[in-house]
């Protein structure tokens, strides 16, 4: 049988903002409408059937909808998980009824971390506002003693990139959960008529590492949002931080699908795109499956043999291409070119790096991660991560100089030096590259004295 997993659910077309570089443009507040209870339930209960495990509210401002928490109510009831990202603008007025709602996550979107910046892109007032509302919440939080966690969506456009040192700080003291980097899709929305916007270079996000990964004390998860597999290794092993190794993955062939508020169903969020050369048919959710599921094998197919049929000389080489599969519109658009340049980019900067650490090794310390912890026995030594994120739960090392080398470093709290670390191996260059793409090691510059 055909499966849904996930759905992103449009519960109104409402919001009481209209930012620079919103999605939905001039969509919104068009026609007022909204999701109705009990057409809400008779859309969970059909999908539920499919397998739904998890729904997202988001695009418009869902707590708006007046019908919503009863929703919510009957999606907990029936198993399934919910999350909802909202302009964080009313949370402060929706708190206790959010903390006895069993949402699992509330997603805020903020584009400054000051009012100036912040209100340049998503209107006048708005910062305070979202900040006096977050101070609502978290104070509700600790009287009832309920925590569910806030996820910051922040967008770095031109508006805010002199700023981003400033970020990981200014979350630090916010007491948030995660924060994720997003920037700003200049194709769709009101971002069309806004491009300055854009950022096109992506110099901000060492700074933006840097600046993270000198936190004593880092109070949340940092995500960065479209990045390939190998920007996250290299900054991971280079700073010492946890980025998530992201894998891009288009949400169709992992059965998440997008919902309107007047229960039709499509494949994806970016609705048509006939400019672009990509159709998205919507369909009745009550009425019309059989015709979405054809739809949906279709288009797997056709993803496949697109896929296949697409040659990139750096996939050939790359360690994940079964796991990567990037936005058709990639493909459509040949916008997958400037997906090869991304990984091309820092499949070099790691090869410089590697040469650099042979050719500067008594500079260098190397470090296993917090997550790790090692298992040996008489027939298999493994290391494992306990990080969620991790690209590898458990790695099986056969090379007893390496499990001696991993052994040693295990019982060190200040590394090793890269030197000796290295000194019993002869393909220095491949072990170093095995350690990066690992993702369970660091390094850090300085040399204690006398070490042997």
């Amino acid at each position: 049988m055909c499966c849904i997993n996930q759905i992103q659910w449009q519960v109104n077309n409402i919001c009481n903002l209209s930012c620079k570089h919103c999605f939905m443009g001039e969509k919104i507040n068009s026609s007022i409408s909204e999701l109705k209870f009990d057409d809400a339930k008779e859309t969970i209960d059909r999908l539920r059937y499919y397998g739904l495990n998890k729904v997202s509210f988001t695009l418009t401002e869902p707590f708006l909808n007046t019908d919503l928490f009863k929703v919510i109510d009957y999606c907990t009831k029936q198993g399934i998980h919910v999350n909802v990202l909202t302009n964080g603008t009313v949370l402060g007025v929706k708190a206790k009824t959010v903390l006895n709602s069993n949402i699992d996550s509330i997603g805020i979107s903020l584009a400054g971390v000051t009012a100036k910046e912040n209100d340049e892109i998503r209107g006048s007032g708005v910062f305070n506002r979202v900040m006096d509302s977050l101070n609502i919440y978290k104070n509700a939080c600790r009287e009832q003693n309920i925590h569910i966690p806030i996820v910051v969506y922040f967008t770095v456009c031109s508006s805010n990139i002199k700023s981003v040192k400033l970020l990981p700080s200014f979350f630090n003291e916010l007491g948030i959960d995660k924060l994720v980097i997003n920037k700003v899709d200049i194709d769709v929305g009101n971002a069309k008529n806004n491009k300055f916007l854009n950022v096109d270079n992506k110099e901000y996000i060492y700074d933006l590492l840097l600046e993270y990964s000198n936190l004593e004390e880092k109070k949340y998860v940092l995500e960065i949002a479209n990045i390939s597999p190998y920007e996250s290794l290299y900054y991971n092993f280079l700073l010492g931080v946890d980025l998530p190794v992201f894998f891009p993955n288009c949400e169709i062939l992992a059965d998440s699908y997008f919902v309107d508020e007047k229960n039709h169903i499509r494949l994806c969020m970016y609705g048509d795109k006939k400019d672009r050369g990509l159709v998205v048919p919507e369909f009745n959710i009550m009425k019309e499956m059989n015709n979405f599921f054809e739809e949906v094998n279709k288009f797997k197919r056709y993803y496949k043999k697109i896929k296949s049929s697409v040659a990139l000389n750096v996939c050939s080489d790359c360690a994940f291409f079964n796991r990567c599969n990037p936005c058709p519109l990639s493909y459509y658009n040949k916008d997958i070119i400037a997906f090869e340049c991304t990984c091309s980019n820092y499949m070099m900067k790691i090869e410089n790096l590697v040469l650099h650490l042979i050719s500067h090794q008594n500079l260098y310390r190397i470090y296993l991660k917090k997550s790790v912890y090692l298992a040996i026995d008489s027939e298999r030594s493994s290391i494992y991560s306990t990080d969620p994120n991790a690209i590898y739960k458990s790695i099986s090392i056969k090379n007893k100089e390496l499990l001696d080398k991993i052994i040693e470093l295990s019982y060190s709290h200040n590394g090793m030096c890269v030197n000796v670390f290295l000194d019993k191996f002869q393909d220095t260059h491949i072990v170093l590259y095995q350690i990066i793409n690992s993702n369970l090691f660091y390094i850090r510059e300085g040399k204690i004295e006398n070490e042997n």
